[in-house]
């Protein structure tokens, strides 16, 4: 940042200058080192996604035209490398030593990114907070799973039928008077409110598409023709 006189240098390094309480912890030129021992302590325990193998490569020389050492050779001792590179996620550890690299560690492609989306083939979806454009969509959800499984025990009492007709009998009576109950719980819940044009923009498809479920409207297209669907339905109220 300074060398290249980008806004916000003096600001990071008052930061860091802050007396005993700093606000920002630079690393100088050990932040590789620095993510590393971030990530084994016991208070975070966490992954590294990275495509730095943190090992010495023909190329990089010094002015003495010497390989140029890094984390794995300077620290071969002072940490548990098998256990940083069961952490690692861009980084796959070979067989034999690469060509090209003369290394043991290569560049898989177990995450990569698009503009500024990241993708990661390893993750699952992180679950959506949708709370902020329906307040009770957990307790939606909830009666959406109670009324499936009603709907299965329906199937299994079916399927059993021949097995005790008067048990499955009952069990079908009990359960034609649960639908009405979960139909009346789900009716006590207010009407989720559909939010101005400004709002929708800025949500997500998956969000737009909540709404889209909430009041019965199809789900399918693009984030501007779900936009303009639910504008006609609320226009049209």
């Amino acid at each position: 940042m300074k060398k290249n006189k980008l806004p916000g240098y003096d600001a990071l390094k008052r930061m860091q200058k802050s007396g005993n309480k700093s606000q920002l912890v630079s690393y100088e030129k050990d932040d590789d080192l620095a993510i590393i021992e971030l990530a084994i302590s016991p208070e975070v325990d966490g992954w590294i996604v990275t495509n730095d193998t943190f090992d010495k490569l023909d190329y990089k020389r010094d002015k003495d035209n010497k390989v140029l050492l890094k984390e794995r050779q300077i620290y071969k001792n002072d940490y548990d490398w098998n256990d940083i590179d069961s952490r690692l996620w861009g980084v796959i550890k070979l067989s034999e030593r690469g060509y090209h690299s003369k290394s043991y560690y290569s560049i898989d492609e177990t995450w990569h990114i698009e503009g500024d989306l990241f993708f990661h083939t390893g993750l699952k979806k992180a679950s959506l907070d949708l709370s902020s454009i329906d307040p009770y969509i957990k307790l939606r959800k909830q009666l959406d799973f109670i009324e499936r499984g009603v709907g299965t025990l329906d199937v299994q009492c079916e399927k059993m039928a021949d097995m005790d007709h008067e048990l499955t009998s009952k069990i079908k009576h009990l359960i034609l008077h649960l639908h009405p109950y979960v139909r009346k719980l789900r009716n006590s819940l207010p009407t989720p409110t559909i939010p101005e044009r400004k709002t929708l923009d800025d949500l997500l498809v998956v969000e737009l598409k909540q709404i889209c479920i909430n009041h019965g409207l199809k789900r399918t297209g693009r984030k501007s023709e779900l936009i303009e669907r639910i504008l006609d339905f609320k226009n049209s109220k």
